[in-house]
């Protein structure tokens, strides 16, 4: 799932072969035979695209990649395509989710594009040797069913339109959403289809994960709680599984000591237009987590680290320095208020010289590179890994997921990675930019 641009053609035209070298572009042609030479040993690869990608629609050309694959393997490559214009006015399909084999999966930020196996910074999570009766595995799979599923062509379009109290809006939604009254929602198709989650934030999938130390040295693995995390709503299976904004409060709230947070966008308003809707939607979930930490958490520290390019909406900046602002005013407060919340930007080397319209010059990188893309929450208690910016739309009318766990060795590694981006001479505090 994600953007398909694994041959760079586009890019191609622009800069020379040797250019493409540099840039590291035959990542993309590695993972593109790789995904061919699998086709060819009779694997069946299902694959889910956002419809924006195919040309003319659902029935138009698929991507050069994609449409290479389907000639060659008519039999062994489906493809489905799937739109949030059509169920919600707005949102793409913005997940990435792999499965390999009842084996392997993988979730994470990294789009099917070579960019983001070479000129981009992800981050996912990888998990290796699973049984195939694995709770962890068969969840993923219903996730990945789930929206195998949405993205049929039997599944016919049903929305509706409700009164949001909490956005003071009128939104469109799927017309089995839990926000529209009982008796005037259709059967959820996936409770249906028993795609129901195995667990959630309350009832969350306890796991004993391996060692990664050497056979003779290997100590028995601390069992660890796991769960996997869905947006829309719409797409949790009458909310069995959890919802990706909850998620993402969860392990905000789970802090005891620390917050450190890691995204591209953050904006606590919408950001992109809807078809369904004029204006903006306010969307407070997260900064308001994060305040009520600082304000009633004594000696929380809360970090967010928010990616600047030549792509950032221009309201992030003033956004930010609002949310620092409110932090602030807890020291004012009468009594002593101990948390504190700091905001830095990343900039990658080379971020304002790629091609787009506002290249001074010939730009040195190709467009949508030199950037973090990785998205995901760490604390002193556990960690989210997801593939959404924390913007409303990513977690209302896009497809998104994520992976929750208090594994010590997967919440420490995010926290190593977090400190090392953040302790960079590529972060810098909001008033020095």
């Amino acid at each position: 799932m994600g953007d398909r641009n694994l041959l760079g053609n586009e890019d191609s035209a622009v800069f020379s072969a040797d250019d493409m070298v540099r840039f590291g572009a035959e990542r993309g042609w590695k993972l593109l035979l790789a995904l061919y030479n699998a086709a060819a040993r009779g694997v069946t690869l299902r694959v889910l695209t956002a419809k924006e990608s195919v040309s003319g629609g659902s029935g138009g050309r698929l991507p050069d990649e994609l449409q290479l694959l389907v000639d060659a393997f008519p039999e062994r490559v489906l493809v489905r395509c799937w739109s949030g214009d059509d169920w919600y006015g707005g949102g793409i399909l913005h997940q990435k989710i792999w499965l390999f084999d009842q084996r392997d999966v993988y979730i994470g930020s990294a789009n099917m594009d070579w960019k983001s196996l070479a000129q981009v910074m992800e981050v996912g999570v990888l998990l290796e040797g699973l049984a195939p009766s694995s709770p962890l595995l068969l969840d993923v799979q219903k996730l990945f069913d789930t929206w195998w599923a949405w993205a049929s062509p039997e599944l016919a379009v049903q929305t509706a339109t409700y009164v949001s109290e909490r956005f003071q809006s009128a939104l469109q939604v799927p017309s089995w959403s839990l926000y529209l009254p009982k008796d005037q929602r259709t059967a959820d198709p996936f409770v249906a289809a028993h795609l129901e989650a195995n667990g959630n934030i309350t009832h969350q999938m306890r796991v004993a994960f391996a060692s990664s130390a050497t056979p003779s040295t290997r100590t028995p693995a601390a069992p660890a709680n796991v769960f996997f995390a869905a947006a829309p709503l719409e797409a949790t299976a009458a909310h069995s599984r959890a919802f990706d904004e909850d998620a993402l409060v969860y392990t905000i709230r789970s802090a005891k000591a620390r917050v450190s947070l890691s995204v591209m966008d953050f904006a606590p308003f919408s950001i992109y237009k809807l078809a369904s809707h004029a204006g903006p939607v306010y969307w407070s979930a997260l900064t308001d987590a994060l305040l009520e930490g600082v304000y009633a958490k004594k000696g929380l520290r809360v970090r967010v680290l928010v990616s600047e390019w030549q792509h950032s909406h221009p309201q992030i900046a003033p956004a930010l320095a609002l949310l620092q602002a409110q932090a602030d005013l807890c020291t004012r407060m009468r009594g002593a208020c101990s948390g504190r919340l700091e905001i830095r930007r990343f900039r990658v080397p080379g971020w304002a010289n790629t091609t787009s319209s506002t290249a001074a010059a010939r730009a040195a990188w190709p467009a949508y590179t030199r950037v973090n893309h990785a998205k995901f929450i760490v604390t002193d208690a556990r960690a989210n890994v997801g593939t959404s910016n924390m913007e409303w739309g990513y977690f209302y009318t896009t497809a998104g997921a994520s992976v929750n766990t208090d594994h010590e060795p997967t919440r420490a590694a995010l926290e190593a990675l977090f400190d090392r981006n953040w302790d960079s001479i590529y972060a810098a505090p909001l008033e020095k930019r």
